[in-house]
């Protein structure tokens, strides 16, 4: 994995956690996106691009965190 691409480490069709070294994202599957079409876009365990994930969800970043602790907190925090 080079040091551009995000690693799907969680999918639940709601949201996927990405990570790329210590750092995370949060990708919230947008309105107009099927649960279908968002699992297909961010499959489990796949490698993205930051170009990629521009094209598909320009604007469904929900978080970028650094050392903020297992993918577990990081959805906590986010559900709080």
């Amino acid at each position: 994995m080079s040091d551009k691409s995000w690693q799907v480490m969680q999918q639940t069709g709601k949201r996927a956690l990405l990570m790329r070294g210590e750092e995370q994202k949060l990708v919230q599957r947008p309105g107009t996106m099927t649960l279908k079409e968002f699992v297909a876009a961010l499959p489990h365990h796949s490698t993205q691009s930051d170009a990629e994930l521009e094209q598909k969800f320009p604007e469904a970043f929900v978080n970028t965190t650094t050392n903020q602790g297992s993918p577990e907190a990081l959805q906590a925090r986010q559900q709080s």
